[in-house]
């Protein structure tokens, strides 16, 4: 470090000596007559503060009270300043961030918690389904590991899901169940199940409360209604009450 009295230059162990041996300076008061609109108080109640070092300068509070208080300010500023970061930047945009930047995805999966993440999804189910699968919350991974599930299971159980295989091993003998029957939907379209050969039923789970799922589920109802078929959608949740679905798909039909 060059002192700006004398032009010397020192290690910066050694320059605090000779200001107080050579300029009878102490290194506050150094620091002070070469930046002299520093003002070494306290931000937040005034009290003098301590000098850091002669790089840095003086502390800009005087304990952690009042460095608390002005990390709460800062932080309301901050949100009055960017209010897009909470509200106009919207779901999609924060997913299509996640998309580009997976580490970013996996830091703020591990930061944000929670309430957070529901707030991102808007559904709590959503979010619960990829917490139990093990992938990242609504983001491509998930998805990628839900559709490694459904291969896997079709290949051990011979259904996508646990609950389609609950759902007709109960039905069958009580319904014509049909399990992914072509009845010309289109461009791969197959129904979860036939009943009776007149009703489709479509198991649900939190996943389709999302925005894309549920345009996607709009359109394959608009097409099974357009065939001729009656339309009813369950939701996984309530398949553990087997009896109330069996109720529920027998006043449908």
């Amino acid at each position: 470090m060059k002192c700006l009295e004398c032009g010397d230059a020192f290690a910066n162990q050694n320059i605090r000596q000779h200001l107080l041996d050579i300029h009878l300076l102490t290194a506050e008061e150094y620091y002070l007559k070469v930046n002299p609109g520093c003002e070494p108080v306290c931000g937040v109640c005034g009290t003098p503060t301590e000098l850091i070092s002669l790089s840095i300068g003086f502390k800009k509070t005087c304990g952690i009270e009042c460095l608390s208080i002005v990390h709460s300010k800062t932080m309301s500023k901050i949100h009055e300043d960017l209010p897009v970061m909470f509200s106009e930047i919207g779901r999609k945009n924060i997913l299509k961030l996640h998309e580009d930047n997976p580490e970013m995805a996996r830091q703020n999966g591990k930061k944000t918690g929670r309430t957070t993440m529901l707030k991102l999804h808007e559904d709590p189910n959503w979010t619960n389904q990829n917490s139990r699968k093990g992938g990242k919350v609504g983001g491509p991974a998930a998805l990628k590991k839900m559709r490694e599930n459904t291969v896997r299971l079709r290949k051990e159980i011979g259904f996508a899901t646990t609950d389609e295989k609950l759902f007709f091993d109960y039905f069958i003998n009580k319904f014509k169940t049909q399990y992914e029957p072509d009845i010309g939907l289109g461009n791969g379209r197959l129904p979860d199940f036939l009943i009776n050969g007149i009703l489709v039923v479509e198991l649900q789970g939190g996943v389709h409360n999302a925005p894309f799922k549920k345009e996607q589920d709009a359109k394959k109802k608009k097409i099974i209604l357009a065939k001729g078929y009656k339309y009813l959608a369950i939701w996984n949740e309530e398949l553990k009450n087997l009896d109330k679905v069996y109720n529920k798909i027998k006043g449908t039909l």
